[in-house]
């Protein structure tokens, strides 16, 4: 035991560092609406059906993305129960996998001192810290697709490793990738395979290559899409051309249009703390590319290509999301890495580092103090659930700021070490304030431990009005029914039950309160009208959402009458 601690290393301790405050503050406040909610209600109308082929969103088919997800998300469940945190643990474990990735991709690429600091350089950037504790798909589709190009650029003939079986084990990541989002796996690993192979000018005989990767990623995801499109024939038209190609060009999720130059500040912010000394980085970097061998200079290409052109392939498409450039997150963090191990850790550590680490410190602290405004807005957080999170929060930011002023200061292998407990420290601080934020925001907050798992009561009746929230499915165990609320992407073939849970009209709020107990979530904003034309109590309201029921409901949950407030009963 003595000899393991003593062969501990400072990287080591950071990266240690980085997988704890990934699974901080997992549990505890409500599923967000819409992704946190409908992820989590996937998978428990899985668990629930035994069948686990075809996902079912308020139980009916749902085409827009693959089951990968939703099945290690219902595996949790199963282990560990219907709980927040048995949701979110998955992307946390994924993002664990993503800093193994990256360690493997910048050994192979740059060598053992980037290696050190790439897992933790990766873990600690905003994006990152997000997607490991939201979950939707892109942490998990993200590490499969840099785990199958990594174990791609290993088989290739200029590192010597050009092995068959591992073109097979690209093609099964890949695969699992097409599984975890859709064929857009196969077409970005295309993209940056022919790309680098055309870049470096590799025979034709290298191109031929790529047939067993992807052949192989066919094989994996084909028996899924097969038996979802034998159940239901119109599922590769919604799939395919609604949910993705029409979301390629806009005609679909008009929402997300954004302009061109939109992924520019998604990546500087995204990358803080580490692109503040992306500038420092740049200088020289032309001597130093005329100073690379063959192999390096190969890397280093290969490195640029793949997150160039994920990059330009998602600023060419109208719909623009932060995270779907994500899957570029891990040759940024290797060259990152190598940066910081020459600019902060070697010989050639400069005073430009030191400046650009002293402007970070001030930004940090100054944010402390935007902490502590925002907390303080009432649209934002409601001051008695903010005091409290948005101290916690500001007090650590401030902490972490001075100690990133501080940190040149250090021996050269500790003061890295140091900006990445910095850096990770930074981002536990934010859990309180976000915490309190979600609570306050999500419907979850405000359903009591007596309407919980009413859905299995066939008597309860569940409602959205000018509204939809997965998570009064997920905490309830019910299905939904929609009154009036927005239906677009609903699968093509309905259930025979189908006027039944999706109605029109405010009279399908007095016909569902006339049967018994009633739960109906509204618009906060419409709440007080809503209750006062059909009789209903407000149980409590969200900045977004508020829950009513009528006199059934609350003498059926054993609930006093509540006017407004910011919290229901718990």
């Amino acid at each position: 035991m003595s000899h393991a601690l003593s062969s501990l290393r400072p990287w080591h301790l950071a990266t240690g560092l980085c997988v704890v405050v990934l699974f901080c503050g997992l549990g505890g406040y409500p599923l967000m609406d819409p992704d946190e909610s409908r992820n989590g209600e996937i998978a428990r109308e899985m668990i629930e059906s035994g069948n686990w082929l075809t996902p079912t969103l308020n139980y009916v088919p749902y085409f827009e993305k693959p089951p990968l997800m939703h099945w290690l998300i219902a595996a949790s469940m199963t282990a560990l129960g219907p709980t927040e945190t048995a949701v979110r643990v998955v992307p946390a474990v994924a993002a664990v996998l993503g800093m193994l990735v990256a360690w493997w991709l910048a050994r192979a690429t740059v060598g053992e001192g980037a290696a050190r600091w790439a897992p933790a350089v990766f873990a600690t950037t905003l994006v990152s810290f997000a997607l490991a504790r939201f979950p939707v798909l892109d942490m998990l589709y993200g590490t499969l697709l840099a785990a199958s190009l990594t174990v791609w650029w290993i088989s290739q003939p200029a590192v010597q490793w050009a092995k068959a079986h591992r073109l097979v084990g690209s093609g099964a990541l890949l695969g699992l990738a097409v599984l975890a989002k859709g064929p857009s796996a196969i077409v970005l690993f295309g993209g940056v395979t022919v790309v680098y192979l055309a870049a470096t000018r590799a025979r034709l005989l290298r191109f031929g290559a790529l047939a067993l990767p992807v052949a192989m990623a066919v094989a994996v995801a084909a028996p899924w899409f097969a038996v979802a499109q034998a159940r239901h024939p119109d599922f590769l038209r919604q799939f395919l051309f609604v949910s993705h190609f029409q979301r390629f060009t806009g005609e679909a999720f008009t929402q997300h249009r954004h302009a061109v130059w939109y992924y520019a500040p998604v990546l500087l912010l995204g990358w803080l703390p580490w692109s503040a000394l992306w500038p420092v980085g740049l200088c020289g970097c032309r001597a130093r590319w005329r100073g690379l061998d063959a192999q390096a200079r190969a890397a280093a290409v290969f490195l640029t290509v793949w997150a160039a052109a994920i990059i330009a392939a998602f600023t060419a498409s109208s719909s623009k999301l932060a995270a779907y450039v994500f899957p570029s997150w891990w040759p940024i963090a290797v060259g990152t890495a190598a940066v910081l191990d020459r600019v902060l850790c070697g010989q050639d550590a400069s005073r430009g580092a030191r400046r650009s680490l002293a402007a970070l410190g001030m930004g940090v602290i100054f944010a402390a103090g935007g902490v502590l405004l925002l907390g303080g807005k009432q649209r934002v957080v409601p001051a008695e659930a903010a005091g409290g999170p948005a101290l916690i929060s500001a007090v650590v930011f401030a902490v972490v700021g001075a100690a990133f002023i501080a940190a040149p200061r250090l021996g050269s292998t500790f003061r890295m070490a140091a900006l990445i407990a910095c850096s990770a420290a930074l981002l536990a601080g934010l859990v309180p304030a976000y915490r309190a934020f979600a609570t306050y925001r999500e419907l979850g907050n405000l359903l009591p431990e007596a309407l919980r798992g009413q859905g299995r009561s066939a008597n309860w009746a569940f409602a959205c009005y000018h509204c939809r929230s997965y998570a009064l499915a997920f905490y309830t165990g019910s299905r939904v029914v929609l009154i009036d609320s927005d239906t677009t992407g609903r699968p093509a073939e309905y259930e025979p039950d189908d006027a039944e849970w999706f109605r029109t009209g405010p009279g399908a709020i007095d016909d569902l309160a006339a049967r018994g107990p009633l739960a109906l979530a509204v618009p906060a904003h419409e709440a007080e009208a809503v209750g006062e034309a059909h009789c209903l109590t407000t149980l409590g309201s969200t900045r977004d959402l508020a829950l009513l029921v009528n006199a059934a409901g609350l003498r059926g949950a054993g609930l006093p009458p509540v006017h407004g407030g910011t919290e229901g009963p718990r």
